[in-house]
């Protein structure tokens, strides 16, 4: 799926969303870019969660090396489940930081 078809189709999806909110839902318009900020402040939070558990994962791969004397590649941590994992992990945070 080439990049334009996606954003049309998330284009669509949101505004089809935004549409069953408002008329649907009733709930208020202004409130919108409150979520938006609450959604990049998770994203946020989920890109630094990320960074912490690479530099947590290169420590003990570092520290394996180490101890047992063999070569361990880094490449052994990537994966797209980490991504999706620290992703969740920044919006559990930011809805937990939400209701201080």
């Amino acid at each position: 799926m080439s990049e334009l078809n996606v954003i049309v189709l998330v284009g669509l999806t949101s505004f089809a969303a935004f549409l069953v909110g408002r008329r649907g839902l009733g709930l208020p318009g202004s409130a919108l870019g409150d979520a938006v900020r609450a959604m990049l402040e998770a994203v946020g939070m989920g890109a630094i969660f990320l960074l912490a558990n690479l530099v947590l994962a290169a420590l003990i791969l570092g520290l394996v090396r180490g101890a047992a004397g063999y070569f361990i590649s880094v490449y052994a941590v990537d994966d797209l489940a980490l991504g999706a994992a620290s992703l969740l992990q920044g919006v559990v945070f930011r809805w937990w930081w939400g209701r201080r």
